[in-house]
């Protein structure tokens, strides 16, 4: 029984090489999932929407809390490991879904550590990886880069990591990862771990570009997008599908009209969330800050 569920897992996961390509390209996106009604429903949506698998793209769930040892649902395309689900264990749920992955008779050029609310344009993330110089040999750490305050009284004391949204590895990244200290890091937010422990052991440092709908409510094309809202849940869900509609139409005019309606929808909800108002122009001018950042990012760890 085991041996046909290890079959039908190669089976699933194989990639095409048959086709005439540059380069056989293999991406695994790993997303961080749980039984939490918002992010299941999150989830279904992703499933319905973009996350399709392709011949250089596939696109696999993880949870938590498995009581049958670890096991692949190739219907579900959800990965279940046995680490208890929390916040204080994304970190060790990350790891063993990276080091799972290693561990198949394929093995993906880079993996993608996410979540249910972010949106990957997997064509154009194909031709996005492959415009970036992260398949070499070298440990790396791509994604869009942010700054977390290091301790709770000195403020201007910040650390560099790389979004949760989308943490893009290569092998060597995920074999540096397995000397990681778990109880070093257990207080600390996954994605500020993971990046400070590869920038510690010199990871090249990767920026790659994504539209902050979340913050700006201006839609720009591009293969990485986040959706995620604090005024509201139900807002990532929304977009995810006026984002894909955006991408799976093929006349230009209605896809004119598809991105107005985008932009028409998020000022109704800078024009009904107080919140948002108030704070707008303030994200505005960090994410501006942001940005320059990422730019310089490579340098400063190149």
């Amino acid at each position: 029984c085991s041996s046909d569920l290890a079959e039908e897992t190669v089976k699933f996961l194989r990639f095409d090489r048959d086709k005439k390509v540059l380069a056989p390209l293999k991406i695994l996106i790993l997303i961080l999932s749980s039984q939490d009604p918002i992010n299941l429903r999150d989830e279904l949506n992703q499933k319905e929407t973009w996350a399709q698998d392709s011949d250089h793209c596939k696109i696999v769930w993880i949870r938590g809390n498995s009581r049958q040892g670890e096991f692949l649902d190739i219907k579900e395309r959800t990965l279940h490991l046995e680490v208890e689900e929390g916040a204080k264990n994304i970190l060790e749920k990350s790891l063993l879904a990276l080091n799972w992955s290693m561990r198949q008779p394929w093995k993906p050029d880079i993996v993608i550590r996410s979540n249910v609310s972010s949106y990957f344009d997997t064509r154009g993330l194909v031709a996005k990886i492959r415009g970036l110089n992260i398949l070499g040999e070298d440990p790396i750490l791509g994604g869009y880069f942010d700054q977390h305050n290091i301790g709770s009284s000195n403020k201007n004391l910040k650390r560099d990591f790389v979004s949760g949204a989308g943490i893009f590895l290569n092998e060597k990244s995920i074999k540096v990862l397995n000397e990681i200290d778990l109880v070093r890091f257990r207080e600390i937010p996954d994605d500020v771990a993971i990046s400070t422990y590869l920038l510690e052991q010199k990871a090249k440092a990767i920026p790659i570009k994504r539209c902050n709908l979340h913050i700006t409510g201006f839609f720009w094309v591009t293969p990485y997008i986040r959706l995620k809202s604090s005024v509201d849940p139900n807002l990532a869900s929304l977009r995810m599908k006026m984002i894909f509609n955006y991408y799976n139409e093929t006349n230009v005019i209605s896809r004119s009209i598809k991105r107005l309606k985008m932009l028409s929808f998020e000022l109704h909800l800078y024009v009904i969330f107080e919140s948002r108002r108030r704070h707008y122009f303030r994200l505005l001018i960090l994410l501006i800050k942001n940005n320059v950042r990422n730019h310089l990012i490579g340098y400063r760890y190149g």
